[in-house]
């Protein structure tokens, strides 16, 4: 074999070489990365997730269309990690929480069950009541913290995720003050996950709250952490 030849053949090797290197590494941080997301999540293969889902505030026989957006973010996140997930209504799911993985979506005024989770496992951390005309209408409480809603400005949700012990399925809270802004708490865990992973593991229980800019012009894609509000929300304000 001639020296040229013999170049050439040891650059296509090299390439292959190089090329079946990068694509395993590829295809093992792939792994490596669904393995950290399900883990975060508390996601199993072929297991089923529960999607509770509330209704419209002044239709409760309805959905508000960002729910059911908020619901396929949810949804597919979870067929992404091999899961499978049902969607029920507050009424047709009373289990208590760890047997399986849950995500509660609406806040507790159009979601019973967010109520009761809230006032178990988030004491710390409380919804105004509904007022039309009242400034703090629907108001996020966090301690001493108040978010109230500026309409079409500004708003917020509760994303938290609630864990009783390191053996239970994680519940994720996901209770904003709108139906846009329960989906962009939905963008926001989906796209977050890698980041949260690192904050929190996954096993640490939090509670944060996201803020919508402007989701009138921006929709709920304009969202980002406002507080952490942990050491509060999980706190007995009792005490």
């Amino acid at each position: 074999m001639s020296a040229v030849l013999f170049n050439v053949a040891i650059g296509i090797l090299t390439s292959v070489l190089s090329g079946t290197g990068v694509w395993a590494w590829q295809r093992l941080a792939n792994v490596r990365r669904l393995a950290r997301e399900r883990r975060f999540l508390g996601i199993s293969a072929n297991r089923e997730c529960i999607i509770v889902i509330g209704h419209q505030m002044q239709n409760t026989a309805g959905i508000h269309r960002a729910d059911v957006n908020a619901v396929i973010e949810v949804g597919g996140m979870t067929n992404d990690l091999g899961g499978r997930f049902r969607v029920l209504a507050p009424d047709q799911y009373r289990e208590s929480i760890g047997s399986q993985v849950e995500f509660c979506v609406n806040g507790p005024d159009a979601n019973a069950r967010t109520k009761g989770h809230m006032e178990n496992y988030l004491r710390g951390v409380h919804f105004r009541p509904y007022r039309p005309g009242h400034r703090d209408s629907i108001a996020i409480v966090a301690g001493e913290e108040e978010f109230i809603r500026e309409r079409d400005r500004q708003e917020y949700a509760i994303l938290a995720r609630i864990r009783i012990d390191r053996e239970s399925r994680p519940l994720f809270l996901l209770a904003g003050q709108t139906a846009v802004t329960n989906h962009a708490a939905a963008f926001f865990l989906r796209s977050r996950i890698r980041q949260m992973d690192k904050e929190y593991g996954f096993d640490r229980n939090f509670c944060l709250i996201l803020s919508v800019d402007q989701p009138m012009i921006y929709g709920h894609s304009a969202v980002r952490l406002k507080s952490d509000v942990t050491d509060v929300a999980f706190a007995d304000p009792s005490e």
